[in-house]
């Protein structure tokens, strides 16, 4: 039944993103169809992750298809409010293909687990994965919002950006965008990291070799360099942005290559890990 929902999910995605686009190519302004769309896909993906948590007991972090579908989820809602807040929803021509993309590589990958982790059903481990998760959506918006800044940065120094570049937002907005969201990013980040060590350190003895922990060093340490840049660096507006960029980059790499391909930690699917290290 899961995966059934999950598909669901993903065919919702992409309906938001054609909306989307079918309005950024029309010029309508106000985006109603596609935020509408958004607002009912990310609806039923809230509405599935909490009939999910009710059923099992835990949030749907324990394997990488779990936790992919619910960083979309939480990463839509961070973009929605963006959205509402700015009241302007061009972004979303920009974004929604990137929550159909993760969804469906989530719903590819996914399969019903049995047995986690125990620690999954504890609260303060659950702040834990939601401030990160929260700190990974709104560092996806700046990513989103730091390329756009770049993108018509340069064509505006050509002299005659084109039609699409013509329908964007202007540069301070871009600009804007991309700081508020690194600043909440930085706030959740570091609370998910502070949770997530005491974690580590009860679990396992040489959690700072874990590559996801020293990824997730990494990419903080940019996006701290990005709030730095600015103000104490007297790094230009296009440095910090092209920062941001990298630091998004950095980020995508460690969440879906490093699980994909590299020995880490973070797999609750089993307790088999905790056992080969106890």
């Amino acid at each position: 039944m899961e995966t059934i929902f999950f598909w669901l999910l993903t065919a919702g995605y992409l309906c938001t993103g054609i909306l989307y686009f079918r309005s950024f190519t029309r010029q309508d302004v106000t985006y109603k169809s596609g935020s509408l769309a958004l607002d009912i896909t990310v609806a039923l993906h809230v509405l599935a992750l909490v009939v999910f948590t009710i059923e099992y007991g835990r949030i749907p972090v324990a394997t990488l298809a779990e936790t992919l579908s619910t960083s979309v989820c939480v990463t839509a809602l961070c973009y929605r409010l963006v959205e509402w807040r700015l009241r302007d929803s061009s972004m979303g021509t920009f974004i929604a293909p990137l929550f159909f993309l993760l969804q469906a590589l989530a719903s590819g990958m996914y399969s019903p687990v049995q047995v986690v982790e125990p620690i999954l059903e504890d609260i303060t481990f659950e702040v834990h994965v939601l401030a990160m998760l929260i700190g990974y959506g709104a560092f996806i918006v700046s990513g989103i919002s730091s390329l756009l800044f770049l993108l018509l940065d340069r064509e505006l120094e050509k002299g005659e950006p084109g039609v699409f570049f013509q329908r964007l937002q202007s540069l301070p907005y871009f600009y804007r965008l991309t700081m508020g969201s690194v600043r909440i990013g930085v706030f959740f980040g570091a609370i998910g990291l502070g949770v997530g060590l005491y974690f580590a350190n009860e679990l396992w003895s040489d959690f700072i070799q874990d590559p996801k922990v020293v990824a997730t060093f990494v990419v903080l340490s940019l996006y701290v360099l990005v709030l730095l840049g600015r103000s104490q660096l007297q790094l230009s507006e296009r440095s910090v942005v092209a920062v941001c960029a990298v630091a998004t980059i950095a980020l995508l790499f460690a969440y879906t290559v490093l699980s994909l391909v590299g020995p880490t930690k973070h797999d609750f699917s089993s307790i088999s890990s905790i056992l080969q290290v106890v």
